[in-house]
């Protein structure tokens, strides 16, 4: 979890900064706005050691993964060679080593290896054992190369090498977390921009939720107008080699004389610097840098797509959904007889919410209400203004309409199994922005119909990434990200998270 303070003093357990320390180097207004080359060579002893930490941080994550991915790879081909009794003895000096540098350049393809969370995700690491598989086989058919496997069992290879790498890479990250609650690892990250742009990324910070970056506080322009800052910019060298900053955040809204001067300061004092394009933050789009001629390039391109994506993804989750009511029909069933034991009334509730184009759709969800919920809640005036202040939500433990069957469906998410039967109909996607009570589109504003003009799913980023912890308008701002940067690999990472999270409970209500 990402660590903050308020406190114009700073304690993480890793140091304390107090600003404007006497007898310390201090990063002057002259120096800010002063004009020159950038000469790393005077701070050099500063920045060596914080340079070669990263570095060596990142070349030891590369490593260790590389090894673990091998011995992995060792394990699943012994476990899969005693269970099918194949005889690879002969050919082990060439089929191992096949099968790892595939495995190997797979991964690292997908992103695995790289800065960053991805390591751990699932639906990637599987993706990518299955392709370096498929690509092995087939140059073996091409070439002849000997193997003693049968296609059963590379079939069960694929499968065990899966398995057991995403047991791994998940083991791995558990370890890591457990590191980082002690302060091992972590990024230690500082905050640059204006007062009210600099409540904005540190909200936007803790959402997501890294526990990897700790949030040393923020620097504004002005530390006298803002109490919660933990210095101004002339604190900056300061703060960084007090609180041994590993990266700095930077809001483009500063003046390009400061912006320029906390860059080359960060630069100096050898800090990654991450720079937040302010006014593209608000802009619902996809977003891909490259360099021209030495200039960074930020490209925006309007999010759509295509016809064949939009017929890929309808087919495959129609009869994903479609099995998957088949598989579940006696929990289906159990769940029904639950309801209607427990209190009089339909089974299924059904509500009308704005699907594709606008187009009205009843969603369908098992009643975890009282038949007469509605006249309930119209009954308490207090009640029913607290309901439509909290966008149409209220507190599980405040709600008289739930019934006892209904909290436990809820917390579990089982309440939205019947949406299967939506999926099937066409009016639902198994991964999309989640179905919106209508007042509820006041809050995307003039995007409403970037939002609308996809289908709303069983699940989707929102939910994954917290549910009904997350409210408007980041909620909303999701849900734009989502249909901005869609793809059939965010779909597959989305249904990986979502288990997890259901079984979590993570924001559930």
């Amino acid at each position: 979890m990402i660590a903050t303070t308020k406190s114009t003093k700073v304690e993480q357990g890793f140091g304390a900064y107090t600003p404007a320390r006497p007898g310390t180097p201090k990063f002057t207004t002259t120096s800010v706005h002063a004009p020159g080359r950038l000469d790393l060579r005077s701070t050099r002893d500063l920045s060596s050691r914080r340079l070669w930490s990263t570095r060596l941080r990142g070349l030891s994550r590369v490593i260790t993964l590389v090894v673990g991915d091998s011995v992995v790879a060792l394990a699943a081909l012994l476990v899969v060679t005693w269970v099918t009794q194949a005889n690879v003895g002969p050919h082990w000096a060439h089929f191992y080593p096949r099968i790892l540098v595939f495995l190997l350049f797979a991964q690292a393809a997908v992103g695995t290896y790289n800065k960053g969370c991805a390591h751990p995700d699932v639906a990637r690491v599987t993706v990518a054992v299955f392709a370096a598989q498929a690509a092995r086989f087939g140059l073996d058919l091409m070439y002849g190369a000997a193997t003693s496997l049968t296609p059963g069992g590379l079939l069960v290879l694929t499968v065990a090498l899966a398995v057991m790498l995403s047991t791994w890479r998940l083991a791995l990250s558990r370890a890591l977390r457990v590191a980082y609650s002690f302060g091992i690892g972590v990024t230690r990250t500082l905050v640059v921009a204006d007062q009210f742009k600099a409540a904005d990324i540190l909200e936007r910070l803790e959402t997501a939720n890294e526990r990897r970056v700790v949030l040393a506080g923020h620097v504004v322009p002005d530390a006298a107008a803002d109490p919660t800052a933990i210095g101004g910019i002339e604190d900056i060298p300061n703060i960084i080699e007090e609180l041994d900053i590993r990266n700095v955040v930077i809001s483009a809204h500063l003046e390009p004389d400061v912006f320029h001067g906390v860059i080359r300061a960060c630069f100096m004092h050898g800090t990654s610097v991450s720079v937040i394009p302010s006014e593209l933050t608000q802009i619902p789009c996809r977003v891909s840098a490259r360099d021209l001629f030495g200039w960074p390039l930020i490209e925006l391109e309007a999010a759509r797509l295509h016809l064949a994506q939009v017929a890929a993804k309808r087919i495959a989750e129609a009869v994903l959904a479609l099995v998957l009511f088949v598989v579940l029909l006696p929990v289906l069933a159990i769940i029904a007889l639950l309801v209607s034991a427990e209190s009089t009334g339909p089974i299924l509730f059904s509500q009308q919410r704005p699907g594709l184009g606008g187009r009205r759709f009843s969603m369908l969800k098992f009643r975890t209400m009282r038949a007469d919920a509605e006249q309930v809640l119209r009954a308490d005036p207090e009640l029913y203004a607290k309901f439509l202040a909290n966008d149409c939500k209220l507190p599980a433990s405040e709600d008289p309409r739930i019934s006892r069957v209904g909290r436990f469906l809820r917390a579990s998410s089982l309440d939205e199994l019947p949406q299967l039967i939506n999926v099937i109909r066409g009016d639902m996607s198994l991964v999309g922005p989640r179905p919106m009570v209508g007042p509820e589109l006041e809050h995307y504003g003039e995007w409403a119909p970037v939002v609308l003009g996809v289908r709303p799913g069983m699940t989707g980023y929102w939910q994954v990434a917290g549910r009904s912890k997350i409210a408007y308008p980041e909620r909303a701002q999701l849900d734009i990200h989502y249909v901005t940067n869609w793809s059939i690999w965010m779909d597959l990472q989305i249904m990986a998270r979502t288990f997890p999270a259901v079984v979590r409970r993570h924001g559930a209500h």
